[in-house]
This record gives C-alpha cells, sequence and structure tokens, in this order.
C-alpha cells in the first residue's frame, strides 16, 4: 500500500513542478535556449508511463486479491 502513496506522491509531483516552470516562464527560457518542449518531457514522460502500467497492474490484480482475502 505504501508503494502506491509513494507513486501518487512522485505523480503530483512532478506535475506540480511542471506547473511550476510554467508558471516562472522556464519552459520558455529552455525554448529560447534551443531545447524542444518535447525533448523536455521525454523523461517525464516515460517515468509517468512505468508508473501507469505498474497501477495499472497493481489496481486490477493485487487489490482486488486483498479484497478477497480480507
Amino acid at each position: 500500500m505504501y508503494v502506491v502513496i509513494l507513486i501518487l506522491h512522485i505523480l503530483v509531483a512532478i506535475v506540480m513542478s511542471f506547473g511550476r516552470f510554467s508558471q516562472d516562464n522556464e519552459i520558455l527560457a529552455l525554448k529560447t535556449c534551443g531545447f524542444s518542449f518535447l525533448s523536455v518531457m521525454k523523461t517525464p514522460f516515460v517515468i509517468v508511463s512505468l508508473f501507469m502500467l505498474f497501477l495499472i497492474f497493481f489496481n486490477n490484480s493485487v487489490v482486488p486479491e486483498a479484497n478477497h482475502r480480507a
């Protein structure tokens, strides 16, 4: 259960950090330096995708079994 909470905290932190980047115009500064938006978003997208796949597995397999045993 603590793993799911940790993953959800990481997902919220990623969303909050990119919101802060947008608020402080840091994304605009990265674009001005020549970085494309896709290159900036590539690593967080991969991390979020892996967490998403893990949570889909966890919610479809582990949680129902734990509820059934309880």
